[in-house]
Formats: structure tokens, sequence, C-alpha cells
């Protein structure tokens, strides 16, 4: 299939995508294009993508804002890590928030976690302390290496 300018329609949407048109001239022209499926888990494809790109996006750019809107309203049951990497956040923009937020991660952590003893207690809230700080970076890539042992002893593992 050809556009006005000679151009293969095909070849400029993309390499993977398969485009439809009606069999008969004397029908009205139809285009359909593959290229852009809907989500799996049956949510809805914005413009900015899936809800968990947009939350990523938001996390990345240090827009608490759309990040926090983004989790409640379109991600229902988030993870450790989506309220790990939010607690980290909340810990730079909103700092009089973050006490409060970081128990809660603690406690998730703790409910997730059968195995969890008062050691690993004791390491998450240190490397929590340490968010906002000089050691920010360090502590939170420690609470991540956690938060994905801990996924792979349990692959279930969704906080309520």
């Amino acid at each position: 299939m050809f556009g006005p300018r000679g151009e293969n329609l095909a070849a400029s949407l993309g390499r993977d995508c398969d485009l439809a048109a009606s069999p008969s001239l004397h029908q009205p022209l139809t285009l359909t294009s593959f290229c852009l499926p809907a989500p799996a888990d049956g949510g809805w494809l914005t413009a900015q993508g899936h809800p968990k790109a947009i939350y990523m996006r938001a996390i990345e750019h240090g827009n608490l804002l759309v990040a926090e809107t983004t989790l409640r309203a379109e991600i229902p049951r988030p993870t450790l890590t989506d309220l790990l990497e939010l607690t980290a956040l909340i810990a730079i923009k909103q700092p009089a928030r973050f006490s409060r937020v970081a128990a809660r991660w603690l406690l998730k952590y703790l409910e997730a976690v059968d195995d969890a003893t008062i050691y690993d207690a004791n390491l998450i809230a240190a490397n929590l302390q340490a968010f906002g700080g000089r050691h920010h970076g360090h502590a939170l890539t420690v609470l991540r290496d956690l938060d994905e042992e801990a996924t792979r002893r349990k692959p279930s593992h969704r906080v309520a």
C-alpha cells in the first residue's frame, strides 16, 4: 500500500506493523494498524503508555505528584519495589512526610517476607534513615537488593 507521495505506508509505520486494507475498489478504503496492542492486563493504554511506565518515568524525573497519582489511581496492587521508589522520592521532595512513609514501607516489607528477622528490620531501618541525606543512593541500592532477594524467594511478592 502506497501513500500519496509514493511511500510505502507499512514501511513508514515500522517493521512490525501489519496493514489490512479493504479488498474491493468499490468499497471505501479502511486501514487497520496492528502496531499498538492493548495491555495484556486489560488496563488502559494512554498516549503516555502503560501506567507502570508512567509511574517509573515520574520516579526517574522526580515528579512526586504524578508518581503518587498514578500509583493510587492506576496501579491497584503496587509491589514493594514500587513503594520503595516512592519512599525514596518522598525523602527528597517532602522530608516532613518521610518518617511515616518509611515506617509503613518497613512494615509492608516485614509483612511480605515471612522469614524476616530483627536484623533485617534493623538493616532496613538504618538504610531508610539514610534516605534524603548524603548516602541516599547507597541506601537505596542496599534496599533494592534486599527487595530483589525477597522477590526471588517469594515470587508472588505483592502488597495490599
